[in-house]
């Protein structure tokens, strides 16, 4: 039986054909996807290939919709868009409340606290 553990963080060696992707992708299609340039919309077809693999890899269904996958820089930005998101849905049924615990990373501790002071 494999296992595939997930949750490395920055401790992991990058996997060979991820660096290479990578790295083809930083010296070929380095443009700001969101350009109308060539090499912007280069980049945009990448990123976007990019989305479709990983998609169907991790769903199985190759008609799954690519706004169900997010790209972040990493974990706390992850963290962010995860606990925003959540507490934004709630917002709309008064009363819910999200309890983080005191174990919990900085990231979203930090954001919990961000979210419950009023502005």
């Amino acid at each position: 039986m494999a296992l595939h553990y997930l949750d490395n963080s920055a401790t992991t060696p990058l996997n060979h054909a991820a660096k290479n992707a990578m790295l083809t992708v930083m010296n070929e299609n380095f443009g700001n996807p969101s350009s109308l340039h060539s090499i912007g919309v280069s980049a945009e077809e990448a990123r976007e290939n990019a989305r479709s693999s990983v998609l169907y890899a991790i769903s199985g269904n190759p008609r799954a919709k690519a706004e169900q996958l997010i790209f972040t820089s990493g974990g706390t930005e992850a963290n962010n868009i995860a606990l925003i998101g959540a507490v934004t849905a709630k917002a709309r049924n008064k009363g819910k409340k999200i309890i983080v615990g005191a174990s919990e990373h900085a990231s979203i501790l930090n954001t919990a606290v961000s979210l419950s002071t009023p502005l």
